[in-house]
């Protein structure tokens, strides 16, 4: 008898081991590439045809991070114009009023929804494939989807929440807005993909999705 209880209690730690096991290679397997992925692919190779699955445990990443572009031009002083990325401004302002920083998170939030929302509006009827996305897409096909959906309230809402942060942004950096003209930019910047992380050479793609024309800003 206790020879038999020592068995199943050997086999249940066994079969508990394995289970763990197992689970933890798929888990490792499974996941967006990384650097644990990479040395189990280098050295056991053959853990990818044993636990290999067709279907991802968690969601991609995305492959582009968006970027908001406003730039301004003197109508009086030809050729100067400047240029700020405002998205990367509000993550920043957020992170450094942390704790504190509800009303930077609600700007943050509102400005990233005007900007996906812009683009859904603007891109809803002309799906871009994925793989082509960033680096092949017309300017002429940009100005078309934008005629077609400039009178959408979304659009029209979506564009002024943009432009009025614009100018608040303006305003807070003491930049003289008279005799300006002022225009937004939206554009798709490739991620570094996890191959490629070694290599000096890459170049992040940046791609024009949205753009307006010049108009006065008074």
């Amino acid at each position: 008898m206790h020879l038999k209880n020592s068995f199943t209690n050997l086999f249940s730690a066994l079969s508990i081991l394995v289970f763990i096991w197992y689970w933890v290679c798929i888990t490792f397997l499974s996941l967006p590439a990384n650097f644990a992925q990479k040395i189990i692919n280098e050295n056991t190779p053959r853990l990818n045809t044993i636990f290999a699955r067709p279907w991802q445990l968690f969601t991609p990443p995305p492959h582009y991070n968006q970027r908001l572009y406003l730039i301004t031009k003197s109508t009086t002083v030809p050729l100067t114009c400047d240029t700020m990325e405002l998205l990367g401004n509000l993550a920043k302002n957020k992170q450094e009023a942390a704790p504190f920083n509800q009303k930077e998170n609600i700007l943050e939030h509102m400005i990233n929804n005007s900007v996906s929302g812009l683009l859904y509006t603007v891109w809803t009827k002309k799906k871009m494939s994925e793989p082509s996305y960033p680096g092949s897409i017309d300017s002429l096909l940009v100005a078309a989807s934008i005629k077609k959906a400039a009178f959408k309230n979304n659009y029209i809402i979506c564009l002024s929440s943009i432009k009025n942060y614009g100018l608040m942004v303006l305003k807070e950096q003491k930049i003289k807005i008279k005799n300006t003209e002022l225009k937004i930019v939206i554009k798709l910047k490739m991620i570094r993909p996890f191959h490629e992380l070694d290599n000096a050479n890459y170049i992040q793609k940046e791609t024009v999705v949205f753009e307006t024309p010049y108009q006065p800003i008074q």
